[in-house]
């Protein structure tokens, strides 16, 4: 699930698409060619403790905290107490991941994930995504995990995963993006978290929940379908969970994403996102599917 450009940002995006649009093919290059992030160069970041985030010294502060301690008791989907966390940094050190809280999910082997990635994104202009993307996991604590996906140079978001006794929670998204002399850079906190796997895993499980917040929303879940599917060398078991979201604030719109996620190895192996959003004069949409290429990361 990814969070897309905010309505003010969009529309000064747009804006300069405008002006970029009669400089010609060259400026029609630079919006629409993407440069990727080789696996060599995430492997360099992950394994410097030194490096930050792209622009993390000029990212908006949410004032978030290292997390400690068993997740609090809940009793119904997205009515978690917020938790603090620190915010989304890429980079960090090859360390070990820590032991899991009583009563939930161990969190993924941290390193460097390869996706095959196929789809496109336009506000204005249209670029489609590299072939293959990147992923950093690096541990934050005893059940959370920061990600950094770097789609292309021009595309990186960092999100926190973390492991309650209810299931898998994002506490937190920032998305970095530039097109052409545009950058936005934009953090979301979602208070309460979103619940986007629970456990334990059933076909037919639904749920339901809302953020407050800048951007703020609404969301429900379903659990569509067990089945097996073929990862790098390994046929894996994955459970097909379907989040349908409506945000407000800051961003608006509306989003869609599958997420097929594999109990035994405790990671998302797939992902489909389609969504629109709207802001300013125009509408930043995306389609795209990512698969894990190898359910063991580089590190």
């Amino acid at each position: 699930m990814r969070l897309p450009l905010s309505g003010r940002a969009l529309s000064a995006l747009l804006s300069v698409l405008v002006l970029v649009t009669g400089s010609g093919a060259l400026g029609h290059r630079w919006m629409t060619e993407p440069d990727p992030v080789s696996v060599d160069q995430a492997l360099e970041e992950y394994r410097s403790s030194a490096t930050p985030a792209p622009g993390q010294q000029d990212a908006p502060a949410t004032g978030l905290q290292p997390t400690d301690g068993p997740p609090d008791d809940a009793t119904a989907p997205g009515t978690d107490a917020a938790r603090p966390g620190r915010a989304p940094s890429g980079g960090g050190p090859a360390a070990p991941t820590p032991a899991p809280a009583p009563g939930s999910v161990p969190p993924p082997p941290p390193g460097v994930y390869t996706w095959q990635t196929d789809g496109w994104e336009e506000a204005g202009f249209r670029r489609t995504y590299p072939t293959e993307t990147t992923r950093i996991v690096t541990p934050r604590d005893a059940r959370s995990v920061t990600n950094n996906h770097k789609f292309s140079q021009d595309h990186e978001e960092w999100f926190v995963l973390q492991s309650t006794d209810r299931g898998g929670v994002m506490s937190e998204r920032r998305m970095k993006i530039t097109f052409g002399p545009v950058t936005v850079d934009r953090t979301v906190v979602f208070d309460p978290p979103l619940l986007g796997v629970p456990i334990p895993h059933q076909v037919g499980a639904r749920w339901q929940g809302t953020w407050t917040g800048a951007t703020s929303g609404s969301y429900t879940g379903e659990t569509l379908e067990k089945r097996t599917v073929r990862i790098g060398n390994e046929d894996v078991e994955v459970y097909v969970n379907e989040l349908r979201m409506t945000m407000r604030g800051e961003s608006e719109g509306e989003v869609i994403t599958r997420l097929w996620y594999s109990p035994a190895h405790r990671l998302m192996v797939r992902e489909e996102g389609n969504y629109t959003m709207r802001g300013g004069p125009g509408t930043y949409r995306t389609e795209y599917t990512i698969t894990l290429r190898s359910t063991r990361p580089q590190a």
